[in-house]
């Protein structure tokens, strides 16, 4: 922030349009980076990127580990509010050693699991893909969990398959689709008491220019504003 300069962390490694992307720090300073199914371990030694921005160095070689468990697929990661590092992917839930990023395996094991947040109560919310049997052909079906880690498996919340969501920095729960430019809010219990949303948002004025905009991901700066990246 104090030059304005800009590094890549994985240099050559490119994620397309839809590519699941998460990033997390923890404590020491290690960044943890989930793109295109891969999950990445970067550290960042103290100093070497006030010294890259003085050599004007966008590439500083910074000390790069994959993360690679076979048949795999990563898709997030997060660091909980007590301290634990989490990864969604498709094996389901797996906690993450920092030292050393073992991968152990803690909730929903064999469904597909993106890692949402965590509200006000450090309860950590996940949305999953499970498979559903009907007759000769498998489907997916959306399926929602909240989660008090270290005390019992996830509980199933119903809930309507809206496929993105993220918590705001006053605890609500914002949820859209790939397909609309409609946004929904509610306080997590509402939501898993299945009421109608608090707020309702839709701004198509916003995407005139382009009518096949469409959201990809939202973000809250601490002001409480919204930004959007689209397509």
């Amino acid at each position: 922030p104090q030059t304005g300069h800009f590094f890549h962390l994985l240099p050559g490694l490119q994620g397309y349009n839809g590519d699941s992307v998460s990033f997390t720090e923890t404590p020491d300073g290690t960044i943890w980076v989930t793109v295109a199914g891969k999950f990445w371990m970067i550290e960042l030694p103290e100093g070497l990127l006030p010294g890259a921005a003085g050599a004007g160095n966008a590439f500083p070689g910074l000390p790069v580990t994959p993360i690679e468990l076979p048949g795999t697929l990563f898709s997030t990661v997060f660091f909980t509010g007590n301290g634990t590092l989490l990864a969604g992917s498709s094996q389901g839930v797996f906690r993450v050693g920092p030292a050393d990023a073992s991968l152990k395996v803690e909730a929903l094991a064999g469904l597909s699991v993106d890692i949402i947040g965590e509200d006000k109560q450090g309860r950590i919310w996940l949305v999953a893909l499970s498979p559903k049997l009907e007759g000769l052909y498998r489907q997916a079906e959306y399926g929602m969990w909240r989660w008090n880690v270290n005390e019992g498996p996830p509980r199933p919340i119903p809930c309507l398959p809206y496929g993105r969501y993220r918590f705001d920095h006053n605890g609500f729960l914002w949820a859209w689709k790939y397909t609309d430019l409609i946004f929904r809010k509610w306080s997590p219990e509402k939501f898993a008491n299945g009421e109608a949303p608090e707020l309702t948002w839709a701004n198509h004025q916003a995407f005139s220019r382009n009518p096949a905009y469409f959201p990809t991901t939202i973000a809250f700066d601490q002001s409480g504003n919204m930004w959007l990246a689209t397509n």
